[in-house]
């Protein structure tokens, strides 16, 4: 950022400008759910624009205000303190529940309208954007691949699994479990499932959740039926590893 940059006076929404490269592409049924809280609650969270009125966060909302000409207030601040939009219309206990009603709205348009442009973000962390507390590397090659199969789909390509790092269907042979004792174990992300796997030494087998080029690594999902005495084989061989 240049130091000497003058603060922009935002007057109307027409002198706020997209983020050309918003890293959050939303989603169609995201937009509806926008524009319906908007239209039925108002306008609940404030958006954020950068010094030259560039959109930091908020774009969906801004393009949504914009479109039912909803008026805006700019709030100027340097960072150092936390903007509160108090609403003097809305009360939790005697306004017949709009401001329960915006508050679930609210969670549910932000979990609606997300759909990220994996592309995009990591052509920012490679240009030296640090986002490793909200990405683990595993994350970020899941959401590459995911990217691509959907970049490969769009074209009508063939998808190929061998030359591709991200495998959407693993290649495991389909065991007659269903007679055997076993357990099932829930991995609520990847960052666990990945210990796992490391645990197993299954690493050192060619195996790993993003697959790889060539035959001999394949990906391992989240859904895995896995053989007992494989699973003891493999917890015996990764506590005596051979010298």
């Amino acid at each position: 950022m240049t130091e000497n940059a003058e603060v922009v006076d935002i007057e109307t929404i027409d002198d706020i400008t997209e983020d050309e490269r918003n890293t959050n592409k939303g989603t169609e049924r995201g937009g509806f759910a926008l524009r319906e809280s908007m239209v039925r609650f108002g306008p609940g969270r404030s958006a954020l624009i950068d010094r030259a009125g560039k959109i930091i966060a908020g774009e969906k909302t801004i393009r949504t205000e914009k479109e039912l000409g909803i008026p805006i207030r700019v709030v100027k601040t340097s960072g150092d303190e936390l903007v509160i939009v108090q609403r003097e219309d809305l009360d939790h206990e005697a306004d017949g529940g709009q401001a329960r009603g915006l508050a679930i709205a609210d969670n549910r348009v932000a979990e609606l309208n997300l759909a990220y442009d994996a592309n995009e973000i990591i052509a920012q962390v490679d240009e030296g954007v640090d986002i490793s507390a909200f990405f683990y590397d595993r994350e970020l090659e899941q959401l590459a691949g995911r990217q691509l199969m959907e970049d490969l789909e769009d074209d009508g390509a063939d998808l190929p699994a061998d030359d591709l790092t991200f495998d959407p269907v693993p290649e495991m042979a389909i065991q007659p479990f269903e007679h055997w004792d076993y357990v099932v174990f829930f991995f609520r992300n990847t960052w666990d499932w990945a210990m796992v796997i490391d645990a197993l030494g299954l690493e050192k087998q060619g195996f790993s959740i993003t697959g790889g080029k060539g035959k001999l690594r394949r990906k391992i999902g989240l859904c895995r039926a896995l053989d007992g005495a494989k699973l003891m084989e493999l917890l015996n061989a990764n506590r005596n590893p051979k010298s």
